[in-house]
């Protein structure tokens, strides 16, 4: 996703993403809670379940932009969880900073809302 950016949208992100460090085990977000972030891995693994019959497990890591976009723009819930394998370093964006960024560039919600949960 992030390659889909240009110059000025790249630097519009790096403005509203707030580093954060994780914990192993740290539970990002579970199915059925309200999405209220996405977030850019800058290191570390992280664990996906989505939400189905079999329970798909998918593994994701370092460059990875992670957020049920989906659900955001859509109001609901949270198909997915993401947990952290490792220790690591996320840039976390608010829902409302996302939200406005898709109002200040509405070609960006394509992008957005094609997003399962990463790219």
């Amino acid at each position: 996703m992030l390659n889909e950016l240009n110059r000025a949208q790249k630097v519009q992100l790096e403005l509203i993403a707030t580093e954060r460090n994780v914990k192993e085990g740290e539970v990002l977000w579970k199915i059925g809670d309200k999405p209220e972030f996405g977030f850019l891995i800058q290191k570390g693994d992280f664990e996906v379940v989505r939400q189905s019959s079999h329970g798909e497990e998918e593994e994701c890591s370092s460059g990875t932009f992670i957020g049920d976009f989906p659900a955001m723009i859509r109001g609901t819930n949270c198909t997915c969880s993401v947990k952290a394998l490792s220790k690591g370093i996320i840039y976390s964006i608010s829902k409302k900073d996302i939200l406005h960024l898709l109002e200040e560039n509405p070609k960006l919600l394509v992008i957005f809302s094609t997003l399962q949960l990463f790219e």
